[in-house]
């Protein structure tokens, strides 16, 4: 890495490459960005979105589209910001920038990834192209980029919108900044260095941990020169570099600083608590089959190599190491140009190796992280072709290109034409697309306005994040989804207190040969009970073969209330109670209560409610309301007729007042009865049966 004196004019200006390249490059990137989002289009927008950490930050991207609606994008933003974060906070808000200016769908939102792998890309050609002012070279290094598993991997990649992938594109451009900067020699590259850094650990706060120990080691380094040469030349370089690891560090320091510690408490909940002093880390190292201390120490070696590279992108490593050996030993290393090339050994191997110790010491294994180590395999895959760049022969150079390029190209497309996860799920794709619609229409008839969905298993088909996320996108739809599920047990009461709490179930179990969590197995044995509550309780919704297993869905019973104001008043001419004859199985009594608004009317009205069948005269009904206008009661009496027969209940008061009557307003000539708020949700009293399955 050193430098030749400042005052040494150097060898002459090499000659310019040209810009011949760049229109290859272009025309590389125009068809790598066309045919991966006619991937996204062909083979996942359609399907849902699978994996909790996926659709979590979806929602989170999501969500500031619908709020930028309302307030704004930029307080939308800020809200989200504001909000806590255990892992970043850049990634929902460059999706939500996206969909803005797209269109809030899943391609929008893969996007994301998309431009950050052709950043990682452009930077690696300019980066490479600087060192060794040869286009071949440089156009080997995109091709290498291409032959990569972890474009197309069905978690973690490129079509999965999460941070890892992020992270292994913005890393990798910073590695190529730390090089571009004669490892923080050049001042001015130590600040981009700097800024390149910020934004890979606002994008994910774990980076912070690869960075910090980057830069450590370089300072390390450093002091250690500093201490061991004497002469004034190398002593001024050194310097140099610490200046430069100063303004690096330090603007690292100035920006994400403030955000870290604003979010310690949630990083410490997720890092700390989730990954080493909780159960999680047994359960997640049975879920990797990692059962002794050989199986963690393979682990990431092994997921690089058959995961996230893969026998092209190494077939493409030793042909460049094999050209590149041609002029290795009589590449020289002196001027200007060999110092560059001095720099990308060392950040190779520091970009590598502080993630990989990290990783390993991690105690919990992911598969989808090791793509954090791809930048610095990159680099060192390079070094060798890099270095005899200046006399190897031209066929070498020019063949070390057409091979990565024509492997990495190859199995780019190769992989562009082979069918998604999802669509090699066939008919139990598309009945798990059916289950998922048939549940964001019942939630949208029932006016479930956050529904609280109840999974019987911890599988990532079907969750309440998942709904939410198809409902925004194919109707625009804002609803807010829970879900209680997760991988560790329950007691039976709280099982049963959640179920019980619950306007959407889906009882699915586990399919054969999947890894079933402690959540799974308590759920197994309660099964049977949760079938028969949902039975006597709730509204079946449909059946449905997938994946070997029978899978039913439910929703709670309830009525919509139609005919309100937009602000929440029952008005003059009445109110509707709407749902189904199976809505009110078991039901006694329907209950309609006041708001915290009080009685405006200032009596107790009479109320006359009528009930309205297909093909039959309306039907009254008892009717009345208690002391103070507080609740409205309808008495139902069972029909014989067919559950999914629709059934409307009109509720009428025999009184009404204005706002202006009352000194409420000054223009405000509606005639009202009472307010129930806008999202008014009648309750259903269930008749007593003894040999009810409600749980206790």
């Amino acid at each position: 890495m050193d430098e030749p004196p400042l005052s040494n004019p150097g060898p002459k200006p090499e000659p310019s490459p040209g810009w011949w390249g760049w229109v290859v490059v272009g025309a590389l990137v125009a068809v790598e960005l066309a045919t991966l989002v006619s991937y996204a289009r062909r083979e996942i927008a359609w399907a849902f979105p699978g994996h909790y950490d996926q659709t979590a930050y979806i929602t989170q991207t999501y969500r500031i589209v619908h709020d930028a609606s309302d307030q704004g994008l930029f307080p939308a933003i800020r809200s989200h910001v504001a909000k806590s974060h255990a892992t970043g906070i850049l990634l929902p808000v460059q999706g939500a920038l996206h969909c803005v200016v797209l269109g809030h769908d899943r391609v929008s939102v893969l996007s994301v990834n998309f431009a950050h792998l052709v950043l990682f890309q452009c930077a690696l050609v300019a980066t490479v192209l600087w060192l060794t002012r040869n286009w071949w070279v440089a156009l080997a290094g995109f091709g290498s980029t291409l032959t990569l598993n972890t474009l197309f991997i069905a978690t973690g990649g490129a079509f999965d919108f999460r941070m890892d992938f992020t992270a292994f594109c913005l890393y990798g451009t910073l590695l190529c900044a730390l090089v571009r900067s004669r490892v923080l020699l050049d001042a001015r590259w130590a600040a981009a260095v700097g800024a390149c850094a910020s934004v890979v650990v606002l994008f994910r706060f774990i980076t912070a941990v690869y960075i910090g120990g980057v830069l450590s080691a370089i300072a390390a380094g450093l002091l250690v020169l500093w201490v061991a040469r004497s002469d004034p030349d190398s002593r001024a370089q050194t310097a140099r570099r610490l200046r430069g690891w100063a303004i690096a560090t330090g603007l690292l320091v100035l920006v994400t600083w403030p955000v870290l510690i604003k979010q310690r408490e949630a990083i410490k909940a997720y890092y700390v608590v989730g990954h080493i002093t909780s159960s999680e880390k047994d359960i997640r190292a049975a879920e990797e089959g990692i059962r002794q201390w050989s199986d963690a120490a393979y682990y990431y070696p092994r997921s690089v190599v058959r995961e996230h590279t893969g026998p092209a992108f190494w077939w493409v490593a030793g042909i460049l190491g094999a050209l590149g050996s041609l002029g290795f030993a009589r590449a020289s290393t002196s001027g200007c140009s060999g110092a560059r090339r001095a720099a990308v050994l060392p950040v190779a191997l520091l970009g590598f190796g502080v993630p990989f110790v990290v990783l390993n010491i991690g105690a919990i294994k992911s598969p989808v992280v090791g793509d954090v180590l791809l930048p610095g395999i990159i680099w060192a895959v390079l070094a060798p072709l890099i270095a005899s760049a200046p006399r190897a022969p031209r066929w070498a150079l020019s063949t070390g290109a057409g091979a990565a390029l024509l492997l990495g190209t190859g199995t780019f497309l190769t992989h562009a034409t082979t069918p998604s996860l999802y669509t090699k799920l066939g008919a139990d794709g598309r009945r798990t697309m059916q289950l998922l619609r048939d549940v964001i229409d019942t939630r949208a008839e029932k006016n479930f306005d956050a529904p609280e969905v109840f999974n019987d298993a911890s599988t990532h088909d079907m969750t309440g994040l998942g709904l939410q996320v198809l409902e925004f996108e194919h109707s625009g739809r804002w609803a807010e989804y829970g879900d209680g599920t997760s991988i560790f047990a329950e007691s039976e009461e709280d099982i049963l207190r959640r179920l019980e709490r619950s306007d959407i179930v889906v009882l699915k179990g586990v399919p054969a040969g999947h890894f079933k969590y402690p959540y799974d197995e308590a759920m197994e044995r309660m099964r049977p009970a949760l079938r028969a509550y949902c039975e006597a309780h709730a509204l079946k919704i449909g059946e449905y073969q997938i994946h070997g297993r029978t899978v039913t869905t439910y929703a709670r019973k309830a009525l919509r209330v139609e005919g309100l104001t937009v602000d929440g008043w029952v008005p003059a001419e009445g109110a509707r109670f709407v749902g189904t004859l199976g809505d009110l199985r078991g039901c006694q009594r329907i209950e309609l209560v006041r708001s915290v608004m009080p009685n405006h009317l200032g009596r107790v009205p009479e109320v006359v409610a009528e009930v309205e069948l297909p093909d039959r005269p309306r039907k009254r009904l008892p009717a009345g309301a208690t002391d103070e206008l507080r609740a409205v009661n309808v008495e139902w009496e069972p029909i014989d007729l067919p559950a999914d027969t629709p059934v409307t209940i009109h509720v009428r008061f025999s009184a009404s007042f204005t706002p202006v009557e009352r000194g409420l307003s000054e223009h405000d000539a509606r005639a009202l009865v009472v307010h129930v708020g806008t999202k008014a949700r009648p309750v259903l009293h269930q008749r007593p049966n003894p040999g009810s399955a409600k749980p206790k």
